[in-house]
């Protein structure tokens, strides 16, 4: 068994379309089963294992997989679940904050709201080119980090540590606004 996995690995990584076809055929059932007992939806989990596969596909001439590709087709679906989990709570943590302020609008939080936006927007515009696409890209396009990569030309990777270098210095520049 092991040895006929090793095999679908390396048609991957010479990028047997065949290859990949019998293995999604045999493995995107399991895939889904496997995040519906994560997910409790049936959507999701489908959307969720569609994405592994693609990723697979994307990665596989970089790809070594040492152990089963079961297992690695479930760590990678399972990542990317708690992934997209994280990436719902900043947003809906954004989406709180966003109703709180609505609903305490006085002069001065008007002139704050002002204050802060200014300097959000010159923290930004100092920025290199390259992070503040990034940001732009996520924050107001609502693009994925993939997608924005992919729309870029850059690794996911990049974009992470462009997207980190945004934040950290919107942190530092509101920490201190706060004092």
């Amino acid at each position: 068994m092991k040895k006929q996995i090793a095999l679908h690995t390396n048609r991957l990584s010479i990028s047997n379309k065949n290859a990949f076809e019998k293995l999604f055929r045999s493995e995107y059932e399991p895939l889904c089963r496997f995040m519906l007992s994560l997910t409790r939806n049936k959507e999701e989990s489908e959307e969720l294992a569609q994405e592994v596969f693609y990723r697979l596909w994307i990665k596989r001439k970089k790809l070594k997989i040492t152990d089963s590709i079961q297992s690695y087709l479930r760590t990678s679906a399972r990542n990317l679940w708690i992934e997209q989990g994280r990436h719902l709570q900043v947003k809906q943590k954004y989406a709180d904050s966003a109703k709180q302020t609505k609903h305490h609008t006085t002069p001065e939080s008007l002139l704050m709201d002002k204050e802060y936006e200014t300097l959000f927007d010159k923290t930004i515009e100092e920025l290199p080119e390259r992070c503040r696409k990034v940001f732009n890209l996520s924050r107001n396009e609502g693009l994925k980090y993939r997608e924005i990569a992919e729309k870029l030309a850059i690794s996911v990777k990049t974009v992470e540590a462009d997207m980190h270098k945004t934040l950290s210095a919107l942190r530092l520049t509101f920490k201190h606004t706060n004092k």
